[in-house]
């Protein structure tokens, strides 16, 4: 095979990937400037998984302007002043980076590049369990079922010890409005961290 049918082949087996990837994580890869995944419900459980979304946002958002604009102060984010070191009280999730930060710096939307490192990274994990099936000698029709199944099982958010499915609504519904649900939606309000998404965010469902 010359090599302009190899990458034409390559990016074909891409594309293909991302297309089911995009589809597997609707609605949250189809409005993805604005739809965080998460539960239906404002139960206990529901409440702790968004606000680990939350967590999340916030601690991608802070370590991407750290290191573009004082990386040798990376683990000081301006929080919980004066201890230092706030961004390693938590996983610091430096890894997912390389994905999360350029969308960021250029769009300022965590919501946005938070979702998009998720395709990414979905896309990447289709593309590893096919390399591999190929690697150790299985055929490229045998490394396409291999890839397919853990790209499309429906997916799951939660926090740990349990799991909950998503449906796609509106963030002031799922943290409620009475009781202890409105009290923490107001927390959340309160620590700007509805701000963080920049936008009126929206809670999806996996497939």
């Amino acid at each position: 095979m010359c090599a302009g049918a190899r990458v034409g082949r390559a990016l074909g087996l891409v594309a293909g990937y991302a297309v089911l990837a995009v589809w597997c994580l609707r609605p949250v890869s189809w409005a993805p400037a604005s739809t965080v995944p998460g539960p239906e419900h404002a139960d206990r459980p529901g409440l702790a998984t968004l606000a680990d979304v939350y967590l999340t946002l916030w601690v991608l958002a802070a370590g991407a302007d750290k290191l573009a604009s004082d990386p040798a102060h990376l683990f000081h984010p301006p929080v919980f002043h004066p201890e230092p070191y706030a961004l390693a009280y938590s996983e610091h999730m430096l890894g997912q980076q390389p994905l999360f930060a350029p969308t960021y710096l250029a769009s300022r939307n965590p919501v946005l590049a938070l979702n998009l490192s998720l395709v990414a990274s979905t896309v990447l994990l289709a593309l590893g369990v096919h390399l591999l099936v190929r690697r150790f000698g299985g055929s490229s029709a045998g490394a396409v079922l291999a890839a397919v199944p853990p790209v499309a099982a429906p997916w799951r958010v939660g926090p740990a010890g349990g799991a909950e499915d998503e449906e796609a609504i509106p963030r002031k519904d799922a943290f409620g409005k009475g009781g202890n649900e409105g009290a923490l939606a107001s927390a959340f309000d309160a620590a700007n961290l509805n701000a963080v998404a920049g936008s009126e965010v929206q809670i999806g469902e996996g497939g």
